[in-house]
């Protein structure tokens, strides 16, 4: 299903990536619950990040790799300007669909970006590659990256009881 090609492991040792497959989400997964998991995780954050300040969350890991990463092409870390919409603007997740709302929770939670995809719709085999150019770029690690697929299961699980964790792979 994914195939990380040699040349990640030679230019980038460290690397490290997660997939989570689950089955049994639909588009109408139970709406309540997710509501629910969302106003109790929102409260947390608020209560975890009181007193934030940019700066310090700007030089904390993993957020400090990704930031050094944006600015080079004069852009906000994505995680970070969503962590802000709640902290500073007290505004909410949209209703965006159970998988959608529990991958935004994760990043909020863990400040790592996160990118969703319909097995469905993808033919072939994944493959992972590297960039052309030169980046360099620390990266977080496999325990960053278990936690975060773990929070993404745990709303699920407690959004949509009935889901199916099929897969949980650290690479």
């Amino acid at each position: 299903m994914i195939k990380v090609l040699p040349i990640v492991r030679e230019v980038y040792p460290g690397a490290k990536f997660g997939i989570m497959i689950a089955s049994g989400l639909t588009a109408a997964s139970e709406r309540s619950g997710m509501d629910t998991l969302k106003s109790a995780e929102i409260d947390r954050i608020k209560t975890e990040h009181k007193g934030y300040e940019r700066k310090t969350v700007l030089n904390s890991k993993p957020i400090c790799y990704y930031a050094a990463y944006y600015k080079k092409f004069k852009k906000t870390y994505p995680v970070l300007l969503q962590l802000e919409s709640i902290l500073l603007k007290n505004k909410g997740i949209p209703n965006a669909g159970v998988p959608v709302e529990s991958m935004f929770l994760a990043e909020v939670n863990n400040l790592l970006l996160t990118a969703g995809h319909d097995l469905n719709h993808i033919n072939g085999i994944l493959m992972l590659n590297i960039a052309a150019g030169t980046v360099n770029v620390d990266g977080v690690t496999e325990e960053q990256i278990c936690k975060h697929l773990e929070n993404i299961r745990g709303y699920l699980l407690t959004a949509v009881p009935h889901v199916e964790i099929q897969t949980i792979e650290v690479y």
